[in-house]
C-alpha cells in the first residue's frame, strides 16, 4: 500500500511538473536553444559514468531532462550568449546509486551556475560567472 502511494504521488508530482508552462511575453523573439535537446558528453574535472544518459531540453521557456536518476525542471531566459536558470528547480526525488547521485548533483549545480553559453554546431558549452566552462552536451536529433 505504501509503495502505491509513493508511486501516486511521483505521479502527481511529475504531471504537475511537465504541464507547468510560462507565459511567453508578446512580441518575445526566437531563442537559439528553444525547442532544443541535449545528452551530457562533458563535465569540467570530472569523469562521467558509462551507460548514463543525463539530458536537458528547452521548450516553453522551461529546462528540463534527467540527471541521470532523477527528473528536472525550471524556468530559463536566454538572451544573446546569456542563460539564467531559475535557482527554484522541481524535481523528482528516486533512490540511486551514489555515484549516479553525485554526478546528478554536479550536473544540476554547473546548471544552476550557468551565466552564459556557447553554441558550436552540435555542441553547446554551459559556462559560469567566472567564465569556466562547466558542462558540454551534444545535440539530439528528434527520430523520425
Amino acid at each position: 500500500m505504501k509503495a502505491r502511494t509513493i508511486i501516486s504521488m511521483i505521479f502527481v508530482i511529475s504531471m504537475f511538473i511537465f504541464s507547468c508552462k510560462p507565459v511567453m511575453q508578446q512580441g518575445s523573439l526566437p531563442t537559439q536553444l528553444e525547442g532544443t535537446r541535449w545528452l551530457l558528453a562533458g563535465m569540467a574535472d570530472r569523469d562521467l559514468l558509462k551507460g548514463g544518459q543525463v539530458t536537458l531540453a528547452f521548450s516553453d521557456g522551461m529546462v528540463h531532462g534527467t540527471d541521470g536518476c532523477n527528473r528536472y525542471s525550471a524556468s530559463y531566459v536566454e538572451n544573446k550568449d546569456t542563460l539564467i536558470v531559475s535557482e527554484n528547480m522541481i524535481m523528482t526525488k528516486m533512490a540511486c546509486l551514489e555515484e549516479v547521485m553525485n554526478q546528478g548533483e554536479n550536473f544540476l549545480k554547473a546548471v544552476r551556475d550557468t551565466k552564459k553559453f556557447r553554441r558550436e554546431g552540435q555542441t553547446l558549452i554551459l559556462i559560469d560567472a567566472n567564465d569556466q566552462e562547466r558542462v558540454t552536451l551534444k545535440e539530439q536529433k528528434e527520430d523520425h
